[in-house]
């Protein structure tokens, strides 16, 4: 009713998985409305593991990716990933995330306090919902059983809430030596509790650009993360691990002792932060994509569909078309 009586030019639909509101870009498409989807986890239904992921990938290849007239998601590294699995054709834009202004603003005091001795053991933060399979904490949980004589070097302190956080609390009764290696606790704010770490461990199987590595970069609190398209656009090589590779995650957990190694681990991810997710950064960004999205509105999607292939990053906000 609301699309009918308003008769939009354009209308977004925000999808947190590829192929989640089907419906409703299917409807709008009937009604004849240019449609684009905004979308902040682009991998495969394959990769996230869902129960018939190869069915659902094969619905986008074959079906799905011809119904919308454009693509949003946070990242380029994202949007090329994207392109290569599901053979979308169609432009996909970008617009990047933000954090909330507190987060930034109070970053500017968090950096100059970085440099302060850190703590012995190393304490990692693990922060967000408990689940899991997309936050591979199954398999950190293994590791970690495995490996109670890393507690002289780390201590890891999961904070959040989710259905993975009954199995960590029985985990912890039955094997009370894991308590010397890592805790768990309720959620806290982000800014009590990154101030309480040394650095953040994110061991994700898939993710969008998670907010929490936005909100840590900000902050001053280094980053190991899992290689994966949202976090590469984000991070340098050097802070990112293959995921379940634990091994190879303690070892960059273990560089963070370094003083020089942190202070430039964090400056290199403040500056990251200024050019691509600030508050100033966002709103450059949503007005690029704006001006992107009012042109594309005045355009054909066949005359989309056979541009030759370009990378426009004039600006913040950036296209890729075939």
């Amino acid at each position: 009713r609301y699309v009918l009586r308003l008769r939009p030019e354009l209308a977004i639909v925000a999808e947190g998985t590829v192929l989640a509101e089907a419906w409703v870009t299917l409807l709008l498409r009937l009604l004849g409305v240019k449609t684009v989807i905004y979308v902040p986890l682009t991998q495969s239904g394959k990769e996230m593991g869902f129960g018939r992921g190869a069915l659902r990938d094969w619905l986008v290849k074959k079906i799905y990716r011809h119904i919308p007239h454009a693509w949003i998601t946070l990242s380029n590294e994202q949007a090329i990933h994207f392109r290569e699995w599901s053979r979308v054709t169609r432009p996909v834009f970008v617009l990047p995330n933000t954090v909330a202004a507190d987060i930034e603003h109070a970053g500017h005091r968090e950096v100059t306090l970085a440099s302060r001795a850190i703590s012995r053991p190393l304490r990692v933060l693990i922060l967000g919902r408990l689940d899991a399979h997309q936050k591979s904490l199954d398999t950190l949980l293994n590791f970690l059983g495995f490996h109670v004589e890393l507690s002289a070097d780390f201590h890891f302190t999961f904070v959040g809430d989710g259905p993975f956080r009954e199995q960590i609390e029985q985990r912890l009764s039955v094997f009370p030596a894991l308590q010397k290696l890592m805790s768990l606790r309720n959620w806290s704010a982000t800014l009590e509790v990154m101030r309480e770490h040394d650095v953040l461990l994110l061991a994700s199987r898939y993710e969008g650009v998670p907010l929490v590595i936005l909100e840590a970069m900000a902050l001053g609190l280094p980053v190991i993360a899992s290689n994966l398209p949202g976090t590469r656009a984000m991070l340098d090589s050097d802070c990112l691990f293959p995921t379940g590779d634990y091994e190879q995650a303690m070892q960059l957990l273990h560089s963070i002792k370094q003083n020089d190694r942190r202070m430039a681990i964090i400056q290199c991810n403040r500056e990251t932060f200024l050019a691509n997710a600030s508050g100033a950064a966002f709103a450059r960004a949503v007005d690029a994509l704006t001006d992107k999205l009012i042109h594309f509105t005045g355009s054909t999607p066949e005359t989309d569909l056979h541009s030759n292939q370009q990378t426009d990053q004039s600006d913040d906000a950036t296209v890729i078309r075939t």
